[in-house]
């Protein structure tokens, strides 16, 4: 996600694949029919760890 100053929630539900998650240094990994909602006031990082392919939805508003 690109980083704004503003801080928002995020609601990620992730498709298929894995991805690692990180915000601010902390790192969750997902897995296809993972959810995970986050307040998002730090830089973020999506990595998919296996190299492969990874579908994932954000949802986002407002905090």
């Amino acid at each position: 996600m690109p980083w704004s100053p503003n801080p928002r929630s995020a609601s990620i539900i992730m498709l298929s694949g894995q991805v690692t998650f990180t915000i601010g240094g902390e790192s969750t990994l997902l897995a296809a029919g993972d959810c995970l909602f986050a307040v998002v006031d730090r830089p973020t990082l999506f990595e998919a760890p296996s190299g492969s392919p990874a579908e994932y939805l954000v949802i986002q508003e407002p905090a």
